[in-house]
């Protein structure tokens, strides 16, 4: 899919950052575990959000929007038996798996159940499967192989010490921590989970503990990659806002580059920011391109000039490097290790699109200077599959003279299901899907 982005004439006044498709996933999973009827407010419906629902309404759930709140009633509400004895009741046991981010989510949670069910197969989803084979063998979860289809069955126990390979993706490590809450034992022993290793990406897990707390569910945070969850825990319907997308407040502050002096934009419908890795890039911003009021909730432009910045935030040298563009002086990029494979394919990527665009940029060691620069024409650009890339050619189009076409851009689904929907809440007519 190409997306062709048209400059953006006019800054807005105020935007509505929408909310975390990672956290709604979350809200949308507890939900349907939860007694009662919880409202998850101010959302905008994404291809991830709208898998997540129909799994969800597969087991059990009512699940319907009114005006922008999406309103759940949870699986449990009519059952009036013990937790033990409850068993959901699926209208199919045979799920899609287009966006993988919904499997990752919601397989964990299903297998406590202890009904057998299957996942229709596709190349991604193969590739994913061998991912979790320890924590499948550790849970007592069999799956199989037939053909179009992976089937599961087992009854998943709990584990007094459980050892999670930090690889695994935080969408897997939600559900994890959904299952092992919800998980059904006659002993009120905990599991103890612990990581090898950090989370890829350096992603934490304060968005997920957020989450589940909103639900009446408690996971305790021993250490910096050990967690304590006790069984049989009781979701509690609730009333919640989820999470503003950081990356794409982060973004779009590069907006305010448009703005007069002493405008502003405001951020509407306020509500915390998500704590994932890319929190650390709005701080980045706010030191360097905007001031930011946490009381009004208002960006402006910084009239200051900045000369250097490091890299210390993963994925973020495509937007380090457009931000260089915009910059009145040549900006020096700190700390570049271009030994990192995903370091250096986001360098080579971005270097072959400044190279079409006629941008400069130099090299020396581990820092990158970028001169300030401006597109010239109408062009056709590859993010080779990078959705950072994607996202960050994105706002230099909002912010030219002339539209740019980016290749390959569904790949931004990967990584921020709303991001486009979010481009398109500046003006209706500002991107146009050309598929090919």
């Amino acid at each position: 899919m190409k997306v062709k982005i048209y400059p953006l004439n006019k800054v807005p006044s105020s935007i509505n950052i929408l909310r975390s498709p990672f956290s709604i996933q979350i809200a949308i999973a507890c939900a349907t575990l939860a007694d009662g009827t919880t409202t998850i407010k101010n959302i905008v419906k994404s291809g991830a959000i709208e898998t997540t629902i129909s799994w969800c309404k597969a087991i059990g759930a009512k699940i319907e929007m009114k005006d922008n709140d999406l309103v759940i009633e949870g699986t449990w509400q009519s059952q009036n038996v013990k937790l033990q004895d409850r068993k959901l009741k699926f209208s199919t046991r045979l799920f899609e798996s287009e966006k993988l981010t919904t499997p990752r989510l919601m397989i964990p949670i299903l297998t406590t159940i202890n009904q057998p069910f299957g996942i229709k197969k596709n190349d991604e989803l193969i590739d994913e499967m061998a991912l979790y084979d320890d924590e499948f063998e550790q849970l007592g979860i069999h799956y199989y192989d037939e053909g179009n289809v992976f089937r599961f069955e087992g009854a998943p126990s709990v584990c007094e010490n459980f050892l999670v390979d930090g690889d695994n993706d935080l969408h897997f490590m939600a559900g994890l921590f959904i299952a092992l809450a919800f998980i059904k034992s006659e002993e009120d022993k905990p599991t103890i989970l612990a990581l090898k290793e950090p989370i890829r990406g350096g992603k934490t897990y304060k968005s997920i503990i957020r989450v589940l707390k909103e639900f009446g569910v408690i996971v305790k945070r021993l250490e910096t990659n050990k967690f304590r969850i006790y069984p049989n825990q009781k979701f509690k319907s609730t009333t919640i806002t989820t999470e503003m997308s950081n990356l794409n407040i982060s973004m779009l502050s590069l907006l305010t580059k448009k703005l007069e002096k002493k405008k502003s934009i405001k951020i509407e419908n306020y509500a915390p920011l998500s704590t994932q890795n890319d929190s650390k890039l709005f701080d980045i911003v706010k030191q360097n391109v905007v001031s930011y009021n946490s009381t009004t909730h208002k960006l402006k432009r910084k009239d200051q000039q900045f000369s250097e910045v490091e890299l210390v935030v993963e994925n973020s040298l495509p937007y380090l490097m457009v931000l260089g563009t915009l910059n009145s002086s040549d900006l020096l990029i700190k700390n570049v290790n271009l030994k990192k494979e995903r370091i250096k394919r986001q360098y080579v990527i971005m270097s072959n699109v400044f190279s079409k665009l006629g941008f400069e940029i130099e090299v020396n060691e581990s820092n990158i200077l970028v001169h300030p620069n401006k597109v010239s024409k109408k062009q056709q650009l590859s993010c080779e599959g990078d959705p950072y890339v994607a996202m960050s050619l994105t706002i230099l189009a909002l912010l030219s003279d002339y539209p740019l076409i980016i290749d390959e851009a569904q790949c931004v689904y990967e990584v921020q299901s709303n991001f486009f929907k979010q481009i398109e809440e500046l003006n209706e007519n500002i991107l146009e899907y050309i598929h090919n």
